[in-house]
């Protein structure tokens, strides 16, 4: 079988592995295509590689091959919840596997999905229908971390502005939606970002300038960062909220962010920190998202601008980096 690892010199190579036979409680999944985040893209556009022998992929979907679960069906295609929890602690238990503090995530410690097989929790498969584009199961991951914040936000009937367009900023808008919101803002730096942000059904602001000028001293009631990296951005989110509003922050930072404590103050703001998704509902997060996937079908389809195969790794993340080639969702499929 072949895998796309990090060298530890700024790219990936491409290596055979015996994959082995799965353990109980894990299936062996074929798969079907997986998506290029953000986090990936730091190793390469930072040269530090990830970390060397690791295999990335978070966002995958593939065909259940084997397993001993009778409850998964062979052969049909499943999105993959990349979590690994030990399932015996008190927030697993509770559903919120996301708080398992012996969390891994298939693409960090656990091999990724760029690879044509991998190893996934059998809970951790949700089933799509018969016949679903393989590009659009591949969504599912970065789709659900959306849902999540929408959820913690309680944005139903609520103005939410979202900071940020890149894929995961966009999904927020589906997301918002999906969850009742009023009314859907958006930051987008560029053109084609802002074109697809109104076509989920944002209205779409430049910068965080000309969204506080919008909306003016009375703001926004949901604020989502979603930029992250060395951004300065809830500086912006606290100006923008509304008195007494939410901040959700589903952004990864590096190190430490400034937070301006006067308008946390002024303002009665509350921030909440979202992390990927949890199971905690009698339909968890991410079974949410497949459902919502499966009922919008192609109106997700514009967010795949470019398609690789694995052979062709690295020219994927090359494409993924590159925003003046109008790339979105990239993906990989063996």
């Amino acid at each position: 079988m072949k895998a796309a690892q990090w060298n530890g010199s700024g790219s990936l190579d491409l290596v055979d592995y015996d994959i082995g036979e799965p353990e109980p409680g894990w299936a062996k999944v074929a798969i079907a295509a997986c998506g290029i985040c953000g986090s990936d893209l730091h190793g390469f556009r930072e040269h530090h590689g990830g970390v060397k022998g690791q295999q990335p992929g978070h966002e995958a979907a593939g065909y259940c091959i084997q397993t001993s679960d009778s409850s998964l069906e062979e052969g049909r295609l499943y999105a993959i919840e990349p979590i690994v929890s030990c399932g015996t602690c008190g927030p697993c238990k509770a559903g919120y596997q996301n708080r398992c503090r012996k969390r891994d995530l298939v693409g960090f410690g656990t091999p990724g999905g760029l690879a044509e097989q991998i190893m996934v929790p059998c809970s951790r498969l949700h089933l799509l229908p018969n016949g679903f584009d393989r590009n659009l199961a591949a969504l599912s991951e970065p789709l659900a971390v959306g849902v999540r914040a929408m959820r913690l936000g309680e944005v139903s009937d609520r103005v939410v502005a979202i900071i940020g367009a890149g894929s995961i900023g966009l999904l927020c808008i589906s997301a918002a939606i999906h969850k009742g919101a009023r009314e859907v803002a958006i930051t987008a730096r560029h053109a084609h970002q802002a074109e697809l942000a109104r076509y989920l059904g944002a209205e779409v602001f430049d910068d965080p300038e000309s969204l506080l000028r919008h909306y003016g001293m009375e703001g926004v009631d949901v604020v989502v960062e979603t930029v992250g990296g060395q951004a300065e951005t809830l500086v912006d989110a606290a100006n923008i909220a509304a008195p007494g509003g939410v901040i959700i922050k589903v952004g990864v930072f590096s190190g430490n962010t400034p937070i301006p404590s006067m308008p946390f103050l002024d303002k009665e703001l509350t921030l909440k920190g979202s992390l990927c998704y949890a199971g905690d509902l009698e339909t968890g997060d991410f079974a949410d998202t497949t459902k919502l996937l499966a009922q919008k079908g192609d109106y997700f389809s514009p967010l795949v601008t470019h398609k690789f195969s694995l052979d062709e790794v690295n020219e994927a993340f090359e494409a993924a980096l590159d925003k003046s080639n109008g790339s979105i969702k990239v993906h990989i499929s063996p």
